[in-house]
């Protein structure tokens, strides 16, 4: 659902027509992103207040068993849900009179391809800048991706700037694994440069007009080669020859491994390893990544990522 905010009033610009910085608020499973004044959704619909949706279906059942006695002036946080959500909300403005929030999240039911319940694609109403992330050629101001979560996993942002200038990007809150530490980095693609943002906030000068693949966001400093296997410091490796998966650990037994492919479906599971090395053979896949997840007996967890030819 979108909510057009309407804070401000349009304002002159120097090409003598007026222009809106305010924007919609957007709510979907995955969750809801601010406009920039702390204005945002947290539950109830006012009675005459007005939306957006962009359903998959040309009929919608309202009736009263939806409405709520009292919840009618203002919006209301509704309780927690029962679904995993690993979340994490970036803002790009210029310190002044630009703001753009978008949200990529992590979640139970959610797919790497377009879902209705957990990806919204932006309205463009924002004359002044518009931020989000990209997939299937659209641009989304939320974005939902599937679980489990792989480090390896990459998001793709572009941005329109209507005015050249400084423009900085930044996490404005998080919650799941990226409150909990994992790291966060953002590649420019136009610069070469690489930022951790739960370290620093990144400051980029950018042209007027539309940029669609300038960023990239992912979870390791490095970018993941087109080799068969992926070695790190945990001291587990998945390597794979002839459709065969390999699945070594040298520093602590295997007690469990799981398989997904990239629409997050188990495709395999073996518990109670008890071993360094297991051997997995005939998978009933194709050629494509797999995702593998790698539970040691010391209660630690490595995801790798293979490619299945």
């Amino acid at each position: 659902m979108y909510f057009w905010a309407h804070v401000n009033l349009p304002v002159k610009g120097p090409d003598g027509l007026y222009h809106y910085n305010d924007d919609f608020v957007a709510v979907n499973s995955m969750g809801n992103i601010d406009v920039g004044n702390g204005t945002t959704f947290d539950g109830y619909i006012g009675a005459a207040q007005g939306f957006i949706i962009k359903p998959p279906t040309n009929t919608i059942v309202f009736n009263n068993g939806q409405r709520e006695t009292g919840e009618n002036s203002q919006f209301f946080k509704t309780a927690a849900s029962g679904i995993e959500r690993h979340r994490i909300w970036l803002n790009m403005s210029d310190k002044k009179d630009v703001f753009k929030q978008v949200l990529v999240g992590y979640a139970t039911g959610a797919t790497n391809t377009l879902d209705t319940d957990f990806d919204a694609v932006s309205m463009s109403a924002n004359t002044l800048a518009d931020f989000y992330s990209i997939n299937s050629s659209k641009k989304l101001i939320i974005q939902g991706r599937a679980l489990p979560f792989i480090n390896t996993d990459v998001v793709t942002f572009g941005y329109m700037a209507a005015k050249q200038g400084e423009y900085t990007i930044s996490i404005d809150h998080a919650d799941g694994i990226f409150n909990n530490g994992q790291d966060v980095y953002l590649e420019d693609k136009t610069t070469g440069k690489t930022t951790n943002l739960r370290l620093a906030d990144y400051t980029f000068t950018s042209a007027a007009g539309t940029f669609n693949s300038r960023f990239v966001m992912r979870y390791t400093n490095k970018t993941l080669g087109v080799d068969d296997f992926e070695n790190s410091e945990d001291g587990v490796l998945v390597s794979i020859k002839n459709k065969i998966v390999q699945v070594s650990s040298s520093k602590e037994l295997i007690n469990d491994v799981t398989v997904y492919n990239l629409l997050g479906q188990k495709i395999f599971h073996k518990e109670k390893v008890n071993s360094t090395d297991l051997e997995i053979s005939n998978l009933q896949t194709g050629n494509q990544v797999l995702l593998i997840k790698v539970n040691l007996q010391n209660g630690y967890t490595s995801n790798k990522k293979v490619i299945m030819n």
